[in-house]
């Protein structure tokens, strides 16, 4: 591991007093990639790591959502006694969808999302699940 004096040496030589790459790793007893890599690095501070929630991942119920969205477009149009709620749409698929193995929970949530995602006058506003 090559320490913060060590990448410093590398820089001086070769900005301020004009070294060539090969030059300073025979200097330095380093490979002349590894003194390219540190002449050409701007920024010392390692990368954060990514939290794994914030990897996206699909859906279980993501094959069924086209399913579920035209059900739910077709209610708009039904009198309100007639709609789905999220108890039936998870039924229903359980019943029709062939691979439906999906947790009323997961119905639920996207039921939701699809129903405050719809304003009022139609229009849908989609947003992540």
């Amino acid at each position: 591991m090559t320490t913060m004096d060590q990448i410093h040496r590398i820089r001086m030589l070769y900005y301020e007093q004009g070294k060539t790459l090969t030059e300073i790793a025979a200097i330095m007893q380093l490979d002349w990639r590894t003194v390219r890599k540190y002449v050409d690095m701007e920024d010392f501070n390692p990368s954060p790591p990514v939290p794994e929630n914030e990897v996206l991942h699909q859906s279980k119920l993501d094959p069924f959502k086209p399913l579920i969205d035209s059900w739910l477009e077709k209610d708009k149009k039904a009198p309100r006694k007639q709609r789905h709620t999220a108890k039936r749409i998870h039924k229903r698929l359980k019943v029709e969808a062939e691979g439906y193995d999906c947790s009323y929970r997961l119905t639920a949530k996207y039921f939701w999302y699809f129903y405050y995602a719809t304003n009022t006058s139609g229009e849908f506003r989609p947003f992540d699940l």
